[in-house]
């Protein structure tokens, strides 16, 4: 099976770098193919926390939503949705990015587009017959 991480990742603890996570690049895809697969992939994810944050009563998604404002994460973005800025102060490699708002969607009928709509939280998971 596959278990493939997408979105934002704080790395292992000695590296200090928290950055985009590139696992999902295909050898056999190219750029624009890429850049796809990664509209697709946050297609998937806002739409669903969108989806999730509505319907899920607020009692419950309010303290969600303000541990993830209160821990100042990025939205959920990939290498070729965001502007960054590198800045190195001895071993800590300091990171700032500038990730694009909305998302598509592409359905039978053509794509369905939020140009302003919130993005999914920083990182998530996507399993296929996936065992530990």
């Amino acid at each position: 099976g596959k278990l493939i991480q997408y979105g934002w990742n704080a790395s292992p603890h000695h590296a200090h770098v928290f950055g985009l996570v590139c696992n999902v690049a295909n050898k056999k895809l190219n750029g624009e193919e890429l850049a796809a697969q990664d509209k697709s992939i946050s297609g998937i994810m806002s739409p669903t926390w969108n989806l999730l944050t509505a319907a899920i009563p607020k009692e419950v998604i309010d303290p969600v939503k303000e541990k993830l404002a209160e821990a100042n994460l990025p939205p959920m973005a990939s290498p070729g949705s965001v502007k960054s800025e590198c800045q190195h102060t001895g071993s800590l490699q300091t990171l700032t990015y500038i990730a694009e708002h909305g998302y598509e969607l592409s359905m039978p009928g053509g794509i369905l587009s939020w140009s302003t709509a919130e993005c999914a939280p920083a990182e998530a998971y996507i399993s296929q017959d996936y065992t530990s």
